[in-house]
């Protein structure tokens, strides 16, 4: 979902610019200079790779979800959802 955070800048923090701490955030700047929206990184990385599966099939749509989770530390447990899902 969208969600809206409120991010600060000041002399203080190490990273001074606003792009530079969202990057440090998890997310990507959508303008170089004084960006108001931003894009989770792990979404981008999970639409690069759907992209390079040829994402226009369920099992390409499977095999992304099967990477994405399994980087995180997570693992399919139940053989049901493996069968249908992961398989």
């Amino acid at each position: 979902g969208i969600e809206t955070r409120t991010f600060t800048t000041c002399p203080c923090y190490p990273v001074k610019s606003l792009p530079s701490r969202l990057v440090n955030e998890g997310l990507f700047p959508a303008t170089p200079s004084v960006p108001e929206t931003a894009i989770s990184i792990d979404l981008l990385y999970f639409l690069i790779d759907l992209t390079n599966r040829n994402g226009d099939s369920m099992e390409a749509i499977r095999d992304t979800m099967n990477a994405f989770y399994r980087r995180r530390g997570y693992h399919i447990t139940s053989k049901l959802v493996r069968r249908f899902c992961f398989s």
